[in-house]
């Protein structure tokens, strides 16, 4: 027998409802405001950053699965993105990463605030991190702890799921507690089953996402704060060489000089 929930709104009197979201919605957005699958990488890596990490390890493989923690361990293809920042506990998961809002990185830039522990100014600024992951790949996975959390999280999504749900609230999200925690802190971002794996076995892409990558790193190596480290397929990229060919290969350069009391500055050009 029908329920009044069934009938059309115009034959249901006085209520109070609500708006739903289509979850492709949510998936397009990933699709439109993300241009490739360097540009959602680089997402990733931003996110690290204004986590006040001081370090992250990127590696891609074409060739592998995710391992036996995996919740999908038959995917083909991964990229870990593992940094020692911040981590996220249970109500950074819940009221931060799964809620799909405006960004406070925004509001921060636009305020002029800076992040707490190396005082950054947010890089992110759409709220992509999250939503560029399915760029990359089908599966994403989070394990992530704050150092004043007594235990590491885990969150798990499988983007096709998206595809096959009427309602947002009801696309399945794996979550757990894991004790004891594996790491001190920091988080580990796992994305499988890669989209487009030939790309990555391509000199083009390789040296674009490198040159990319080395605009992170200060070229004053005395104060560097932020260290990158990248490999693909076991093949390691020497970032800082690539930024220092980049800074000599430029067809306009400064030196600076600060002799006791006396500062000088030359310049040159091609």
């Amino acid at each position: 027998m029908p329920t009044s929930a069934d009938r059309p709104l115009s034959e249901q009197g006085s209520h109070e409802t609500s708006f739903d979201i289509d979850p492709r919605v949510v998936y397009q957005l990933g699709e439109e405001l993300v241009t490739n699958e360097l540009q959602a990488l680089l997402e990733l890596v931003k996110n690290a950053y204004d986590a006040d990490a001081r370090s992250v390890r990127i590696k891609v493989d074409t060739r592998v699965g995710p391992g036996e923690e995996s919740s999908f361990p038959e995917a083909r293809g991964v990229i870990v993105v593992d940094d020692n920042g911040e981590g996220m506990d249970a109500d950074a998961i819940e009221s931060g990463w799964l809620l799909v809002s405006s960004s406070l990185k925004r509001v921060m830039k636009e305020a002029g605030q800076v992040t707490a522990k190396h005082e950054r100014t947010p890089l992110g600024d759409k709220g992509l991190g999250r939503l560029s992951a399915q760029r990359l790949g089908d599966n994403l996975e989070i394990f992530t702890r704050r150092t004043d959390d007594t235990a590491e999280r885990y969150v798990g999504v499988h983007w096709p799921d998206f595809l096959a749900t009427t309602r947002l609230r009801d696309v399945p999200v794996l979550a757990r507690e894991i004790r004891p925690a594996k790491r001190k802190q920091g988080t580990e971002l796992i994305v499988s089953n890669l989209r487009n794996l030939n790309m990555w076995n391509t000199e083009d892409a390789v040296n674009d996402l490198a040159s990319q990558l080395s605009r992170f790193i200060s070229p004053y190596r005395g104060i560097r704060d932020f260290s990158l480290a990248l490999s693909i397929n076991d093949k390691t990229i020497d970032l800082a060489r690539i930024d220092e060919t980049i800074r000599r290969g430029a067809r306009i350069q400064f030196a600076s000089y600060l002799m006791g009391k006396r500062f000088e500055s030359t310049a040159s050009a091609d």
